[in-house]
């Protein structure tokens, strides 16, 4: 269930133009598309195009390092952490590398 009352939140300082959001927003998409297609054509589709899609993939994870997050986890918080970013930017980076 969604509280829309929450999406005032989704602005921040560090993303004013809504770059990581796009991109997040594109690659779900993107994600949507190819299991769906997936789902009704038993495959996923490859177009010249897929290139594109899968650099898109690779710099939404880039894109994380706008944010300001703590350099150490803070165990009482559920929330990101520096080196938990830089471990998910390096295994999305080898998906994206290997996929090309």
């Amino acid at each position: 269930n969604i509280n829309w009352n929450n999406v005032y939140k989704l602005r921040t300082h560090e993303d004013p133009l809504f770059i990581h959001k796009i991109l997040g927003g594109l690659a779900l998409s993107h994600y949507m598309y190819q299991f769906g297609h997936l789902f009704f054509a038993g495959d996923f589709k490859i177009e010249k195009s897929s290139i594109s899609w899968i650099v898109l993939h690779g710099l939404l994870s880039m894109s994380s390092l706008i944010f300001k997050v703590p350099n150490r986890r803070i165990k009482s918080k559920p929330m990101i952490y520096q080196e938990f970013r830089l471990h998910s930017i390096v295994f999305a980076m080898r998906s994206v590398v290997g996929s090309l």
